[in-house]
């Protein structure tokens, strides 16, 4: 696969989105189903993943060879949560900025997400999901764009998909950030299996953090998560904005540790030559494929008529739904 194909492919999935959205939303009007909200996102994220894989056997490319998921060292998996955490203050002020103009997705989903056992939410949005949206975006999607162009420009296009994808604008704010991090993940271990972690681990931690709340609320007394929801849904502009001037110099301190970081993980890895080459603006003549190997490239046009049409489609979606 290329980059035609890979933008052909999002225009399919964004397509399958608004199929089984509108099959969700038959089933529940005509049959009175009661979906759950994290069965209906592993439902979407199952029905995403089966065309990703369909698409990817119609063009005759071997799947494996786009996800790529070769062992990594031990260094690596105890250096991604580090990487992960360091993440969390940019994340903070994107949430911030999009909270301006739309609700919290995730809080205003938290009484959902208690009503099910911790493992259960644990297994759902911690690991199922990842992998699902790994193998596609850091797997099919970012492998894809890097056949045709520059690390750094496959991270950005991959990046602002995933966003794109979550079909609401402020997920969409701080997960297309995530996205760009996580491929920078992929290129200096060359595995998949990494960007899996640092996405299970982040999952995973907004997970534990809501069971957390909710036994701190239980204990304080008449606090509950509901009370909780509203005030953060309810802040102000103003103390919003603020949140973001204050977030500003730790977070900017700590990209530039996540970036440190991620050199030490190619080091580890045995790459440091992948992450010289990501920061590269310029494109080379010299590629590189999942498995390795060199191959050469003319300069292809990354942006085609079927990308363009599946980033409108879902963005007027994303303004519909916020109104």
């Amino acid at each position: 696969m290329n980059n035609k194909h890979a933008n052909r492919l999002f225009l399919i999935l964004v397509i399958v989105y608004f199929v089984l959205i509108l099959g969700l939303s038959f089933a529940v009007a005509k049959y009175g189903l009661n979906v759950e909200l994290l069965s209906s996102n592993a439902f979407l994220e199952f029905g995403l993943l089966i065309p990703t894989f369909i698409y990817v056997l119609c063009v005759r490319d071997d799947i494996f060879e786009l996800v790529s998921l070769k062992k990594i060292k031990l260094a690596t998996f105890f250096l991604v949560p580090l990487y992960v955490l360091c993440l969390f203050p940019l994340i903070t002020i994107l949430n911030s900025i999009s909270m301006i103009f739309v609700d919290n997705v995730v809080a205003s989903s938290t009484a959902d997400i208690l009503q099910v056992p911790f493992l259960i939410s644990v297994f759902q949005i911690g690991i199922f999901a990842p992998l699902c949206e790994e193998i596609i975006f850091r797997g099919v999607f970012y492998h894809s764009y890097r056949r045709s162009g520059t690390a750094l420009t496959s991270a950005i296009i991959s990046g602002i998909l995933f966003g794109i994808i979550h079909m609401n604008i402020n997920q969409a704010m701080y997960a297309i950030a995530i996205g760009f991090f996580f491929a920078l993940l992929v290129e200096v271990t060359g595995s998949t299996l990494t960007s899996f972690w640092a996405h299970a681990f982040f999952n995973s931690s907004e997970v534990g953090l809501i069971y957390i709340t909710q036994s701190l609320a239980t204990n304080l007394g008449n606090t509950n998560m509901q009370n909780i929801i509203e005030m953060e849904n309810d802040l102000s502009k103003e103390a919003l904005l603020q949140t973001v001037v204050v977030m500003l110099p730790a977070a900017a301190a700590l990209v530039a540790v996540v970036i440190l970081i991620a050199f030490l993980i190619s080091k580890v890895e045995g790459n440091t030559d992948k992450f010289k080459e990501f920061f590269k603006i310029e494109k080379p003549q010299t590629f590189y494929t999942p498995d390795g190997r060199i191959v050469q490239r003319a300069k292809p046009t990354m942006i085609t008529p079927s990308l363009v049409i599946g980033v409108i489609l879902a963005l007027i979606y994303m303004v519909i739904t916020a109104i």
